[in-house]
C-alpha cells in the first residue's frame, strides 16, 4: 500500500511540474527580462520543491502527500495568472499566498512566522501582485537575519474611498536612497507599482529601513 501511495504522490507531483514547464516555455518567449527572471526563479524553486518531496516521500509519506498538493496548488495558480490579463479576486490570490507559506513553512518551520490580520477580502487585483511581496520579505528578510527567524504579516482593510493590502517584515530591509544590491527586487516594486497605477488606478508605497524590515502598501481606489 505504502509504494502504490508513493507512486501517486510522484505521479501527481511530476504532472504538475511538467505542465508548468509546458505553460512557462510558451509564455517566456512573449515576457519582458523582468517577468523571464521571475519565471526562471519560480522554475529553480519548484526543482527545490520537488527535492523537498523526494526526500519526505522516503520518510513521511503522508506529509509528502500534503506538500505535492499545495505544491500542485501553487503551480496552478501561477499558470492561472499568466493566462489571466486581467484582474483576479483577492481570495484567490490569498490562496495562492496561503500555498506558497505552507511551502515555505516546511523548509524553515519555526523560523517563520506568518500571520494573516484579513479584514475585507471581497475586491479585485493584478494577479501575482502580492504574493510576490510576501515571497521577497520572507526570501530576503531570512537572508539578512542573524538569528535565523522573522515575522511577515498580510493585512487587508476597507476605507470610504478605497482597499487597502499591506505586506510587512522584521526582516533586513534596504535604505530606499542607495544603489541596491539586489536590482530584482526593486525592478520587480516599479513593475508592480506600474500594473497597480493602470490595471487600477492606485498605489504602492514602500517604506523600508536597515535592520529594521520592510512595509508594502497598495491602495486600491474603489
Amino acid at each position: 500500500m505504502e509504494n502504490v501511495v508513493l507512486i501517486q504522490i510522484a505521479l501527481e507531483a511530476w504532472g504538475a511540474f511538467w505542465t508548468f514547464i509546458c505553460g512557462v516555455a510558451a509564455y517566456l518567449g512573449r515576457q519582458d527580462e523582468p517577468h523571464r527572471s521571475k519565471l526562471l526563479t519560480n522554475l529553480l524553486f519548484a526543482d527545490t520543491l520537488l527535492l523537498i518531496n523526494e526526500q519526505l516521500c522516503k520518510t513521511q509519506p503522508t506529509k509528502a502527500a500534503s506538500a505535492t498538493h499545495q505544491f500542485a496548488k501553487y503551480l496552478r495558480s501561477n499558470l492561472n495568472a499568466m493566462a489571466s490579463p486581467e484582474q483576479i479576486s483577492f481570495r484567490e490570490e490569498l490562496e495562492h499566498i496561503r500555498a506558497y507559506v505552507w511551502l515555505e513553512n516546511m523548509r524553515f518551520g519555526e523560523d517563520l512566522c506568518f500571520r494573516e490580520e484579513i479584514q475585507v477580502d471581497s475586491f479585485t487585483i493584478p494577479a501575482l501582485s502580492v504574493q510576490p511581496l510576501v515571497e521577497n520579505s520572507i526570501k530576503h528578510g531570512m537572508m539578512g537575519k542573524e538569528e535565523g527567524n522573522i515575522h511577515v504579516v498580510l493585512s487587508t482593510w476597507e476605507e470610504n474611498d478605497a482597499f487597502y493590502v499591506r505586506v510587512s517584515d522584521d526582516g533586513c530591509g534596504f535604505d530606499p536612497h542607495e544603489k541596491p544590491k539586489d536590482t530584482n527586487i526593486h525592478i520587480g516594486l516599479f513593475n508592480l507599482k506600474e500594473r497597480i497605477r493602470i490595471m487600477c488606478g492606485g498605489t504602492v508605497e514602500v517604506t523600508s529601513k536597515p535592520n529594521q524590515g520592510t512595509t508594502v502598501t497598495i491602495q486600491i481606489p474603489k
